[in-house]
């Protein structure tokens, strides 16, 4: 009977919870540091990919005013230079690549994408252009998933 009292005894039972609530308090911030960082990669991709956008329509606009596909071609591939996470297509309307810069794939790439027009003004009807901007961010994954296993 003394056993049986010892366990239910105030200390065990303010034992317990000071346990459970501490258990809870480290998940629910362990919770918010992910979400935070999630959140984070979130905002940094998104910038990425507008800034890499408006450096895009730049050249394109530039390319449109020498009529050259060539040095336009020769322009994106520069500015892909040093950026292996980033992958690229340009397309008339009609669906005629004019420019393509894909990075090796495999079946853990995940992208992140960005699709736009870029319109020139060509007589009566306007010329478009669709862009296709895509950023890996599998490095991003990979360590939300290490973080996840930490917390």
């Amino acid at each position: 009977m003394k056993e049986l009292a010892q366990h239910r005894s105030l200390r065990q039972r303010l034992s317990w919870w000071l346990a459970l609530q501490s258990f809870a308090g480290l998940g629910l911030v362990c919770l918010a540091v992910y979400l935070v960082t999630e959140f984070n990669f979130h905002d940094r991709q998104a910038d990425t990919l507008a800034q890499k956008e408006n450096v895009i329509r730049h050249l394109l606009a530039q390319s449109k005013e020498h009529q050259e596909s060539e040095d336009v071609a020769h322009k994106l591939d520069d500015f892909l230079v040093g950026h292996g996470d980033l992958s690229l297509e340009v397309k008339q309307a009609d669906g005629v690549i004019l420019y393509s810069h894909t990075r090796n794939q495999n079946a853990k790439t995940v992208w992140r994408q960005r699709e736009f027009e870029v319109a020139f003004p060509e007589g009566s009807t306007p010329k478009v252009l669709r862009v296709q901007l895509s950023l890996d961010i599998r490095t991003d994954h990979q360590l939300l998933h290490r973080l996840a296993l930490t917390l």
